[in-house]
């Protein structure tokens, strides 16, 4: 989007203005909270993204039961095949990855991540390349250093708010009007939203639909910056609620002192639902 034309404001009336923007989405996409009651809904992504030349095609199951039951489930097809299951119940969480690497089979605990030992690191050595070994083992150092709960937290920004605004961390979340901004003949209100772990999350609303057009999430890292664009489209009614069913996302990585590098993924909505039943134990975290 480009032309923006920030409005001066009380920060109290752009508080408010935000607030209002949302529930107007809301009620768009035929979800009034007022009167509607959301006690959980479920999801499934398949998501198809080229990095580095390595085509990568991955599925993930999201359920969740409001307002601190999540259980995700990420299946990898390709370049290897994996499965990392995230719980998090009422605080509590857990993390745990299943991988098949050179006919080896893997299971690791990464709730509280851990260096990989010396024969680990030589598996992946050898199936990933050097090039790509030094940046995975890079990125693994600086993932040590973060509490893991953060990183669970923002992913479920690109997998559920675009769908419903709704996200189980909402309410730690403050949002604020900042302006409008035009392109293309069309005009969006824009939202800022900061997340608890830092993260920045600009949302651009349509003036005319009311539908949310574009997030864009941005965040900074040990090796440079990171930007993510989510455009939204193909929407259609599913379960009462209007949803976007695909999702183009373009992810840019400043290394810092080098040129930006830019990949893609596009992902498509295969199920969703609103107030599925779920049972406790689904949630337990051991």
């Amino acid at each position: 989007m480009s032309s923006f034309s920030q409005q001066i404001m009380s920060e109290k009336a752009r508080l408010k203005k935000g607030k209002q923007i949302l529930e107007i989405a809301r009620e768009k996409i035929g979800l009034n909270l007022s009167n509607q009651v959301v006690d959980s809904f479920k999801l499934l992504i398949n998501r198809e993204a080229e990095i580095g030349g390595i085509r990568m095609l991955s599925q993930k199951e999201v359920n969740v039961m409001l307002p601190s039951k999540i259980i995700t489930v990420e299946s990898v097809e390709k370049p290897f095949k994996s499965k990392t299951t995230s719980v998090w119940n009422g605080g509590k969480y857990k993390k745990i990855n299943e991988s098949e690497i050179m006919g080896r089979r893997f299971v690791r605990d990464l709730t509280k991540p851990k260096p990989l030992n010396k024969k680990q690191e030589e598996l992946m050595k050898n199936g990933l390349g050097k090039e790509q070994f030094e940046q995975m083992r890079k990125a693994k150092a600086s993932q040590l250093k973060r509490d893991p709960r953060a990183d669970f937290e923002d992913s479920l920004w690109n997998d559920v708010f675009p769908l419903i605004l709704v996200h189980p961390f909402l309410r730690e979340v403050i949002f604020s009007f900042i302006g409008n901004t035009k392109s293309d003949g069309r005009v969006a209100q824009v939202i800022d939203a900061t997340t608890k772990s830092g993260r920045s999350i600009r949302l651009f609303f349509d003036v005319e639909t009311k539908y949310l057009l574009l997030m864009v999430v941005r965040w900074q890292s040990w090796d440079g910056d990171y930007r993510k664009r989510l455009y939204f489209s193909d929407r259609k009614k599913i379960d009462g609620i209007v949803i976007p069913t695909k999702i183009k996302s373009e992810h840019t990585y400043i290394p810092t002192g080098k040129k930006p590098r830019i990949s893609y993924a596009y992902i498509d909505i295969m199920e969703f639902a609103l107030n599925p039943k779920f049972t406790e134990k689904m949630f337990k975290v051991d």
